[in-house]
């Protein structure tokens, strides 16, 4: 135990775990994702987005993981204002730069989803359990990681719901809040702008 809280705090180890639990779900085959609403159409307009098959629609297949990027006019795009727009559009230029500018493959959405996520998970475990490294704090950290870091939350990664993006930001609002009441930051004006940057910002989604 003395190993573990001299080199790993609380945070670290909930956001290691989280990695795993979360990495093994996006990222080892079969992948898993949510089926479609009727939802994904208006965000696959909504970002010059298109499947690529239209006669095989695969409703009761794996996760559909490629879609033409459009090139020309969106007539189909709709004026809605909403924070997976930058979530996206995030994969679709990381996806430009690395793969192609014919083709979106959705597993460019994982990674920095998954690292947004890590990043909320620590702040908000560390603004539970800083300064100490007791045994009530590594069992705080595991009680962040049984409820946040549930495969029903990390699932929508792999989607195009909204509520991926909506739930990363309320977790930063939600530790923000925490450390700045709990006096854990030393600038406190730039915790509070942040926090209120990502509640506007999360509140969008």
């Amino acid at each position: 135990m003395k190993r573990l809280t001299k080199y790993i705090s609380p945070a670290l180890f909930a956001t290691i775990l989280c990695a795993i639990i979360a990495g093994y779900l996006l990222f080892v085959p079969p992948v898993n994702g949510l089926a479609d609403n009727g939802d994904f159409l208006q965000t696959l307009s909504q970002n010059g987005l298109n499947r690529i098959d239209t006669r095989n629609l695969s409703y009761f297949n794996y996760v559909i993981e490629k879609f033409h990027i459009m090139h020309f006019y969106n007539e189909t795009a709709v004026p809605i204002y909403s924070s997976q727009f930058l979530f996206i559009q995030a994969a679709i230029e990381i996806n430009k730069l690395f793969l192609s500018s014919q083709i979106f493959d959705n597993s460019f959405s994982r990674p920095h989803l998954l690292s947004i996520f890590l990043g909320a998970i620590y702040l908000l475990t560390r603004s539970l359990t800083a300064p100490n490294r007791n045994f009530r704090n590594y069992l705080v950290s595991l009680i962040v990681v049984f409820v946040f870091g549930d495969t029903s939350n990390t699932l929508t990664f792999n989607s195009f719901y909204p509520e991926a993006g909506t739930f990363i930001l309320m977790l930063y609002c939600f530790a923000l809040f925490l450390l700045i009441a709990r006096k854990l930051v030393k600038h406190d004006r730039l915790t509070t702008g942040a926090f209120f940057r990502r509640f506007i910002v999360a509140d969008c989604g």
